[in-house]
């Protein structure tokens, strides 16, 4: 039996114009690797934490120095246990996700079909239109972006050079490349495929031991 699918719209609060994705990803995948398909339908480059947040509550990965547990209104869960469809009571609700948490990257997600059927059937994991690139690594939030979009805009402005270097090589905040995300977002589907062979593969030498 096929596991249905989960198309999402994603886009990134407080920036204009809107940076937004359409994207579908397997209903049973991980909320880790749910992560890992955001990181890759945005761009980001996955070096900072995240969480979840649905109904006004912060889910995250536990803290091993339990500094987190004492925030008001968060809930630690090992997010690798978690499948999303287990997310799926609250969809209607609040649902954000939070990456980088000096940023403060704030992405709203928005579920658009729980039963999405893809042209190519040999995709489980796909990105189906979006706007802009997302914004640099370590800018400073929202604020430091657009500070960044306005010096790279003037080039006698004296930071220029220096933000030039810095910035990713051809950074254009206005484009948007539809199949290199699709490339990326394979990589996570591979992973995900290997990762169900190999349950399916230790459920079935668990009932052969027991069938023994």
């Amino acid at each position: 039996m096929s596991v249905p699918l989960y198309a999402f719209k994603i886009e990134l609060k407080e920036i204009k114009p809107k940076i937004w994705r359409k994207f579908f990803v397997p209903s049973d995948v991980s909320l880790a690797m749910f992560h890992e398909a955001i990181q890759q339908v945005m761009g980001w480059l996955n070096y900072h934490f995240y969480s979840y947040k649905l109904s006004g509550v912060e889910y995250l990965n536990p803290d091993p120095h339990g500094l987190l547990s004492e925030i008001p209104n968060t809930k630690e869960i090992d997010l690798k246990k978690v499948k999303l469809y287990e997310f799926y009571p609250y969809f209607e609700s609040n649902f954000e996700y939070l990456y980088d948490f000096g940023d403060g990257w704030t992405h709203r997600l928005k579920v658009i079909d729980t039963d999405y059927t893809p042209l190519n059937s040999d995709l489980i994991f796909g990105c189906l239109a979006g706007a802009r690139r997302c914004p640099i690594e370590d800018c400073g939030g929202t604020r430091g972006y657009y500070e960044v979009l306005k010096i790279l805009a003037d080039k006698n402005h004296e930071e220029y050079e220096d933000t030039l270097i810095w910035a990713p090589e051809g950074y254009d905040p206005e484009k948007f490349d539809l199949k290199a995300v699709n490339n990326r977002l394979m990589l996570v589907q591979i992973k995900y495929t290997l990762r169900q062979i190999d349950t399916q593969a230790t459920k079935m030498l668990v009932d052969l031991m027991i069938k023994q």
